[in-house]
């Protein structure tokens, strides 16, 4: 059996591997840049999380805050008008 017999019982081509090799190449590369993206987002995911706690945390602190003011003003009201 020679050579190009050989070659003719193949599935593919050299050219078709040549090809399929270069796609798989790509698509590497392109789930490589995608992991990327994914560790980046959920590390901004993360921060926004974090930003939002604190945020939360301020509001609860600010309506104590708004709480006290007005027990205080309406103590002083009360004292006023007794």
């Amino acid at each position: 059996m020679d050579l190009s017999t050989v070659l003719g019982l193949l599935p593919f081509t050299f050219n078709q591997v040549l090809k399929l090799q270069q796609k798989v190449n790509e698509l590497t590369a392109q789930n490589e840049d995608l992991r990327d993206d994914k560790k980046s987002l959920a590390q901004q995911v993360k921060e926004l999380e974090h930003e939002a706690e604190k945020r939360s945390k301020n509001d609860v602190n600010l309506k104590k805050v708004e709480d006290l003011q007005v027990r205080r003003k309406t103590k002083l009201f009360t004292a006023k008008t007794e």
